[in-house]
């Protein structure tokens, strides 16, 4: 087995590196641009309440997008990414158009970022933003919640303890 050096590691597992269509350089611009003309028309299209607090942190906030549709829709909890460290919640909205669609309430969640916080306590706000949807959820009467997130906003929603988060708010 091939032992890797810090450098060799960081090329394999940068997405920067393997776009066909974007250089190095390039490629971060092109999408914060793209998913931002995206998230644009998603809040020019879609229903939509924006900064709806969760938290105590000044990022910890989210959006809500498509509650005309029917109360019994499924609710998706959405998580940018970012490393932690960058993009936001205003520029993650890109998959919110296709999923109204098909009849999906989005939720986009932001949250407080890396170094000013731990990745810890970014756990925990975004445990209280799937705490938060659950509740729209039954509020509403959804048939179901389903969690997604990209990059960081994936394994965010991997450390959160779904059933923990679904428990408080069944609890309630």
């Amino acid at each position: 087995m091939k032992k890797f050096k810090i450098q060799e590691l960081e090329e394999q597992y940068s997405p920067t590196r393997w776009s066909k269509r974007y250089s190095d350089e390039e490629i971060i611009g092109a999408h914060v641009r793209i998913a931002s003309e995206r998230s644009q028309a998603a809040r020019n299209t879609v229903s939509h309440r924006c900064n709806i607090f969760y938290g105590q942190g000044p990022r910890a906030s989210l959006d809500v997008y498509g509650e005309d549709l029917p109360p019994e829709s499924t609710v998706l909890v959405y998580v940018h990414g970012g490393y932690w460290r960058r993009l936001s919640k205003d520029v993650s909205s890109y998959a919110v158009l296709p999923l109204y669609n098909h009849g999906v309430i989005t939720v986009v969640v932001g949250y407080d970022l890396a170094p000013q916080v731990s990745v810890e306590e970014i756990v925990e706000e975004v445990r209280a933003a799937v705490v938060w949807a659950c509740r729209l959820a039954r509020e509403r009467g959804s048939r179901s919640v389903v969690v997604a997130g990209w990059s960081a906003g994936a394994q965010l929603i991997t450390q959160v303890k779904l059933w923990q988060s679904v428990r408080v708010c069944l609890l309630e």
